[in-house]
């Protein structure tokens, strides 16, 4: 497993092809591109709550914005973006 430091931060680098909807470990991850990603360019945390319940909050490096979602009893969520300004 390749690892990248970002702000500090030591984040796991996944494969392009990787599907986002498997990755519920906690966490800190980098993903360029990704299976059920938001975009492209894509960092992210995972928290797992419990065994059926994950948040994973993602941060983009080529616009201004903030994506969540969340997997409880089963089901992922859509992801919900905040862009700054």
């Amino acid at each position: 497993m390749k690892f990248c430091v970002v702000a500090g931060v030591m984040r796991k680098v996944l494969p392009a092809n990787e599907d986002l909807n498997n990755v519920v470990t906690n966490g800190s991850y980098y993903v360029n591109g990704g299976v059920n990603a938001p975009g492209s360019f894509f960092y992210f945390d995972v928290l797992k709550v419990s065994s059926q319940d994950v948040i994973q909050v993602g941060y983009s490096i080529i616009v201004d914005k903030l994506w969540k979602r969340t997997f409880v009893n089963g089901i992922w969520s859509a992801w919900k973006s905040v862009t700054f300004s």
